[in-house]
């Protein structure tokens, strides 16, 4: 029975008042509240895992691929992808590749290293992956942000982190590989 009915010390039935349903509502939508923000977190942690996955399967690839060269000037996405060196969930279109915050990602070469470079990130992804300590890793030695290094060098702390993303959904991160 959708109704819920109570019988009263006179056997009089009696029906839920206002207040009652007031508070059920107001836990109701506490609950939801709660189940969102909590979802909302793991969604942004999976998708921060998931950008450091990439970032090692790109240099890993590269590596592999370049290995026994003694320049990474033709490093490109195209090459990565042909090659199939990059993660599959992370290939977009023909030649294309995607982070999982849906902008694209760039990886160049250079004489003596390669770039990886993040686009359309929003500020606490940037954040995130800035004061992430990647140069621990071993072959990143520079990460910029937004075009320029953030203050605090190669790590900074999430402070430093936070004043360099600054562009809403649209930052910038950029890896230096050797």
């Amino acid at each position: 029975m959708l109704k819920t009915l109570i019988k009263t010390r006179d056997n009089k039935l009696r029906g839920v008042t206002l207040i009652e349903a007031l508070l059920f509502l107001g836990i109701g939508a506490v609950v939801l509240i709660g189940a969102f923000s909590i979802f909302n977190n793991a969604s942004n942690s999976a998708k921060m895992n998931e950008a450091q996955t990439q970032i090692q399967a790109y240099i890993s690839g590269v590596k592999s691929l370049y290995g026994s060269r003694d320049s990474y000037a033709s490093v490109n996405n195209q090459v990565m992808i042909a090659a199939g060196k990059v993660p599959e969930n992370a290939v977009r279109g023909t030649g294309g590749l995607q982070n999982p915050w849906s902008g694209t990602t760039n990886i160049t070469g250079a004489a003596n290293w390669f770039e990886i470079e993040m686009a359309a990130l929003p500020d606490e992804a940037c954040i995130a992956l800035l004061s992430a300590n990647m140069l621990d890793t071993g072959s990143i030695f520079r990460i910029e942000a937004n075009g320029s290094q953030p203050a605090g060098g190669a790590n900074p702390t999430p402070a430093q982190a936070m004043s360099a993303c600054d562009r809403g959904a649209s930052n910038s991160v950029t890896f230096r590989v050797r």
